[in-house]
Formats: structure tokens, sequence, C-alpha cells
């Protein structure tokens, strides 16, 4: 009840996808981080992960991810993308192609600067959220 709206950048939606897909799980380093900071007790990453939690967004969202990315690697968007549209919950999308973990080419960055502000000033823009 508190946002007009929310967005959502490069993020990590499900911790249990993060065993599954990306590059963190492949080196041993990678998979010791997971254990010392999202640890490995299924119910309790479920719990936790935001996906699990979607149906409580009261807000239109806006998601944006890059289709390379390996670190929150891009099944968190489309598990976020697939759990907002069975829940309903309204929201806006830019998924980017040949860009990774951020959007590092200017124009993209560009592209999404100007679809967020548009978002926002539609949702608390302009006499809105006062």
């Amino acid at each position: 009840d508190l946002y007009a709206c929310g967005f959502a950048f490069v993020g990590v939606y499900d911790l249990e996808l993060m065993y599954k897909h990306g590059d963190t799980q492949e080196v041993r380093m990678g998979r010791n981080y997971l254990e010392a900071y999202i640890g490995r007790d299924e119910e309790d990453l479920k719990a936790r992960s935001p996906i699990n939690h979607v149906a409580n967004i009261k807000s239109p969202l806006y998601i944006a991810h890059g289709e390379q990315d390996v670190r929150a690697h891009v099944e968190h968007f489309y598990a976020l993308r697939d759990r907002l549209n069975k829940e309903r919950i309204p929201f806006e999308q830019l998924l980017v192609a040949k860009e990774g973990h951020g959007f590092y080419k200017i124009e993209n960055r560009v592209n999404y600067a100007n679809q967020l502000l548009g978002f926002f000033n539609r949702h608390i823009g302009a006499g809105r959220g006062t």
C-alpha cells in the first residue's frame, strides 16, 4: 500500500535458481558463497524467494534484464514474468538481447532510462502519489 509502483533490474527472484543456472555455482568459490549467504535448505530458500511472494504485489512493476545475463541468470526474469502473468499483476518489461548483468551499451542504457522514466511518470509523475 505504500508504493505506487516498483522496478526490478537484473534481479535474483528465485534463490533455488542460483544453484541451477548461472555462473556463480559453476566454481567452488561461487558455491561456497551461495552456501554461506543464501544457504541450502530448500524450504528456507522457497520462503525467502521473492518469486513466491508475487501475489502480495499491489502496484505495477517494471522489470528489466539482459538476455545473456549469467550472474542473475535470465531464467530469473522469465520466472518472474510468468508469475506476474499468472497472478495478473500489471507490469512492463524490457529484455535486452546481447546484454548481460547490467546494461553496458550506451544505447541500451538510454533506452532503459527512457522507458523507466516513462513508467514512473505514468504511475507517480505529475500529481500522482501526492
